[in-house]
C-alpha cells in the first residue's frame, strides 16, 4: 500500500487456552508504507505433555490505511512431547491375602486419554485352580499415571513351593510399552504336615524271671523264660 496501515489485534482462546499454552496479546500495530506484511509475535508454552495440537484465533480490525473490516487467523500450536510409556510391576501376595495386585503406570502424565489392554498367563500357576485370571483394557485419564488390577488368589491348605503368573500389557493407545510383563508371585502359607509317628516293633521281647527251690550253694535256683515260653 502507498499509505501505512494501521491495525489493531487480540488473540481469543480456542482449543488453546491462555496462560496456559499461549500468552495473550492485545495491541496497535502498523505496517509500513510500501510493505505487503508486518508480523506479530505470541509467546506459546513449551510443556512437558504429550497432547493434541492446540490453536487460538487472532483477530485483526483495519483502523487506518486500508480496506475497513475485521480479519479472523487461526495459529495452530504443534505439540513436539513424545508419548509416555506404559509398564507393569512385578507383585506378590500370599494365598490368605486373597488377591494380588498389579500396578501399572505412566512414566510421565499426559495430555490424552491413554489406554492398554491386558491378560494374565499360567507360569508354575494355573488358572482356575491357583488364581483367577483376568483380561481388559485400562483406561488413564488425562493427567492420570497409576492403575490397578486385582487378581484373585485361591487360598488352599497344601504345603507347596511358592507359584507364579504373568500379567502382559499390549496394543497401547497414545502410549508406548515400557515393562509389558509383570510377574506374581503367590507365597505359600501353609504348615508343612507333622512327621509321621517312628515305627513300632513288629513284636515285643519279654523275659519273666523265675525262682525254683533250692539251687547250689544253698541260694535260689533262678531260671529264665521268654515270650515264647521257654526255660533256660
Amino acid at each position: 500500500s502507498s499509505e501505512p496501515v494501521t491495525f489493531s489485534l487480540a488473540t481469543a482462546d480456542g482449543s488453546g487456552v491462555a496462560g496456559l499454552d499461549y500468552t495473550a496479546a492485545t495491541g496497535v500495530f502498523t505496517i509500513p508504507a510500501g510493505e505487503t506484511a508486518g508480523a506479530v509475535r505470541v509467546n506459546v508454552t513449551a510443556d512437558p505433555l504429550d497432547e493434541d495440537d492446540e490453536t487460538f484465533r487472532a483477530v485483526l480490525t483495519i483502523l487506518d490505511g486500508g480496506q475497513a473490516g475485521r480479519l479472523t487467523a487461526t495459529a495452530t500450536i504443534t505439540d513436539d512431547d513424545p508419548p509416555p510409556a506404559v509398564s507393569v510391576a512385578d507383585a506378590a501376595a500370599v494365598e490368605g491375602a486373597g488377591v494380588l495386585v498389579f500396578t501399572v503406570t505412566l512414566d510421565a502424565p499426559s495430555g490424552r486419554a491413554v489406554s492398554v489392554a491386558f491378560a494374565t498367563a499360567d507360569g508354575t500357576a494355573t488358572a482356575g485352580t491357583d488364581y483367577t485370571p483376568r483380561s481388559g483394557t485400562l483406561t488413564f485419564a488425562p493427567g492420570e499415571t497409576v492403575k490397578t488390577v486385582a487378581v484373585p488368589v485361591a487360598d488352599d491348605t497344601a504345603d507347596e513351593p511358592d507359584e507364579t503368573f504373568t500379567l502382559t500389557l499390549s496394543a497401547p493407545v497414545n502410549a508406548t510399552l515400557g515393562d509389558a510383563v509383570g510377574v506374581g508371585t503367590v507365597a505359600d502359607d501353609d504348615a508343612p504336615p507333622s512327621p509321621p509317628p517312628p515305627p513300632q516293633p513288629s513284636g515285643t521281647t519279654r523275659v519273666d524271671l523265675l525262682a525254683f527251690g533250692a539251687g547250689a550253694g544253698g541260694g535260689p535256683r533262678v531260671q529264665l523264660r521268654d515270650v515264647a515260653g521257654n526255660v533256660r
